[in-house]
């Protein structure tokens, strides 16, 4: 990899009704400003257009640059000046590094966190990273839609080069953020940059950043149409208007693309320097216990917390009582048995008997050889799934190691339920049978059979838990050689690339999730192993994962009506975490369920990297959780909404309103599972930093 010494710094202008690229002219003339100095794009030899302004007896712009080298890292300070004032008229300023002219695009892979993992055709059709943008060899990304202003391109040689804003704010109009995609904008008030990479027509690549955000995109995301799509932001050509921001180039290199995504990524961290408010754990944990116990229904002995309930009117919106993914009744009884042992009173008492409850109530209803179902209806007692008759390897297994722990706990003090343990057995002996000869798993069947639906392994970290747990449950070796042959084929065909796919239900999607779900099932396996190698796979997974989660604060629209805003004004968004690739800058809080998981990698290894992510987790993604004192909009204490949006379309905004179980026993098993873990670490972690 050669980068030239040489920047191309570039104004973009936009004036009202001007032919911008009319006809095939080397030189389109677009006005005259106030002062008499002339504006003009003038093509060069190879195609690219610049901009020219001449003439007047004065410049329009002043641009001061500052640079500084340190180590890996080149930094600009820029400051454009408006010296000339122009009606009608807006300006962007980029800065960009180009590569040696024999560079090709496809000589790169490329890395933004949280939407392009070096194959862009698991970035969905409506990303700004989607396959259709990397075709056109071509990348230009809003800020607002990253978890941290990265954007890297790792080359052939293990060289790589990574373009971030070092110091982003983000601010945005209501205007703005809710305009169609084609509406210019021109506005002093827009603080939000994009960053990106190209291919140039001459030869060699370009990567770089500019203010304001202005894109080119194929898809156009949210609210675009599916073509080609130009979201013009700018700021005005007014008289003493002063543009200000920073970037910074790193040039490094790295042994591998997992290697790359997390020396960028730890760059990141480093430079942002993500800080988060304490919240009081110990508050939040009872807060969201009470909350948890008051969602369980019963019907005709029938225990179990619906699907979903609406965080306005607390109303229940669902029968369905399902377990994994986002029903999680299952692991919500867990947490109820260990709050019911932890508190002696009559609070505990009502807990544990809920949680025995829901239990019971999945082993009599929900046959699992094979697997009849998720859940039930609790009106009709009869067994059901999330999507009509198909039956998904998450839903199956991923509560199941959360039943033989308390198995275990209730056995060592003096309730043995056989019963629980035949059920999961029955339901892991039948799982072996699916297996394939590359150790992979179907995504689905058709519920209550062993009928393959989705062939795709992408989820086969799902079951590794399991797997490891019934071996150490029953001393029986072929659950953990099922289990090795599972995470095996998981790193192979998706760690070792550095993209993990299909938690959220598309097959073909890089998300959070199964980054998170990859990382449990390493380290599973390297508790079950002692193998180094699942601890050197769980590192990279870590790293993949903690890459969704946002280190810098996105504020809400400026001028936008609080009382109308999901996530309201003033509250920080650092640890918030990207969904999936298929949706730029939506986000949630499923992360939080993986405190434990970076504790346990900083315990295991001393990196203080990990107990900091960890610290993120367990504080920063509580921000909108309403707390005793700090409700929000919502119904009370407890409640929660899934999801918002931190980029176009409109910021601040959720799909809805709505509770799901995950929602609060992720929270919880944050909490619980690191007390559980360490309950020093526990102690050390609950305080403010």
């Amino acid at each position: 990899m050669n980068f030239e010494t040489g920047v191309r710094v570039g104004l973009g202008l936009w004036l009202s009704g001007a032919a911008l690229f009319a006809q095939q002219s080397a030189r389109v003339d677009l006005g005259r400003f106030q002062n008499g100095a002339t504006a003009s794009f003038v093509r060069s030899e190879g195609g690219d257009w610049g901009i020219e302004i001449a003439g007047g007896g004065a410049a329009a712009f002043t641009v001061e640059d500052r640079w500084k080298l340190s180590g890996a890292v080149l930094s600009l300070s820029r400051k454009v000046s408006v010296t000339a004032a122009e009606e009608n008229a807006g300006f962007y300023s980029a800065i960009k590094i180009t590569s040696a002219p024999t560079v090709k695009w496809e000589d790169a892979t490329y890395l933004v966190p949280g939407l392009l993992y070096g194959d862009a055709s698991h970035a969905g059709g409506g990303s700004p990273s989607s396959i259709a943008n990397y075709r056109a060899k071509r990348l230009a990304i809003r800020e607002d839609y990253l978890s941290a202003p990265i954007l890297g391109a790792l080359f052939q040689d293990g060289n790589w080069a990574a373009v971030m804003d070092p110091a982003p704010r983000g601010d945005t109009t209501q205007a703005e953020t809710t305009a169609n995609a084609s509406r210019p904008i021109v506005d002093e008030r827009l603080q939000f940059g994009a960053l990106g990479a190209r291919e140039l027509r001459e030869g060699g690549l370009e990567i770089g950043f500019w203010l304001p955000g202005t894109t080119n995109e194929i898809g156009g995301g949210r609210g675009a149409p599916g073509g080609p799509v130009t979201r013009r932001r700018y700021h005005p050509v007014k008289a003493e208007f002063t543009q200000n921001y920073q970037v910074a180039f790193r040039f490094s290199k790295s042994a591998s693309f997992p290697d790359m995504v997390r020396d960028a990524w730890r760059w990141g961290w480093q430079t942002l320097n993500p800080k988060v408010s304490a919240i009081d754990v110990e508050v939040a944990r009872k807060t969201l216990m009470d909350h948890l116990a008051d969602r369980v229904m019963i019907v005709d002995n029938r225990y179990g917390i619906p699907y979903q309930a609406d965080t306005i009117t607390a109303r229940s919106s669902s029968t369905k009582i399902l377990m994994a993914f986002c029903g999680k009744n299952i692991e919500a009884a867990d947490q109820l048995l260990i709050e019911g042992d932890r508190d002696k009173t009559e609070r505990g008492q009502r807990m544990r008997k809920l949680g025995l409850g829901i239990i019971d109530s999945f082993i009599r209803i929900v046959p699992m050889s094979p697997p009849g179902g998720s859940g039930f209806d609790i009106q009709t007692g009869q067994a059901t799934t999330g999507n009509p008759g198909t039956m998904t390897l998450r839903a199956e297994v991923e509560d199941m190691p959360f039943l033989l722990a308390a198995y275990d706990r209730e056995k060592k003090a003096g309730r043995d339920h056989r019963e629980w343990v035949k059920w999961v057995t029955a339901d892991a002996d039948w799982l072996l049978t699916q297996q394939r000869e590359d150790g992979s798993f179907p995504q689905t069947w058709q519920a209550g059979t062993s009928t393959v639906k989705e062939t795709s392994g992408a989820t086969t970290y799902a079951p590794v838990p399991l797997l490891v747990r019934m071996s150490q449950e029953t001393g029986q070796k072929k659950y953990l050689d099922a289990a090795a042959k599972a995470a095996e084929y998981v790193w192979t065909n998706y760690g070792a690339k550095s993209i993990y796919l299909g938690a959220t239900g598309n097959v073909n999607i890089a998300d959070k999730e199964s980054g998170m779900l990859s990382l449990e099932a390493f380290l599973a396996m390297y508790e079950g192993t002692n193998d180094r190698k699942w601890l050197q796979r769980s590192e990279a997974a870590a790293s993949y994962t903690e890459s969704w989660i946002w280190i810098w604060n996105v504020p809400m629209p400026l001028d936008a009506d609080d009382s109308k805003l999901h996530w309201k004004r003033g509250v920080p968004t650092i640890g918030v975490n990207g969904i999936g690739s298929d949706v730029a800058g939506h986000v949630d809080q499923f992360l939080d369920w993986a405190v434990p998981c970076y504790a346990e990698l900083y315990k295991i290894t001393n990196d203080r990297h990990s107990l900091a992510v960890a610290y993120i987790l367990l504080h920063g993604t509580k921000a909108m959780l309403a707390l005793p004192g700090r409700t929000y909009d919502v119904a009370g204490p407890g409640w929660q909404q899934e999801h918002w949006r931190m980029g176009p379309g409109t910021r601040g905004m959720g799909g809805h309103r709505g509770w799901l179980p995950w929602i609060s026993v992720n929270h919880i098993h944050g909490i619980v599972g690191l007390d559980q873990l360490d309950k020093s670490l526990y102690q050390q972690l609950s305080k403010a930093n």
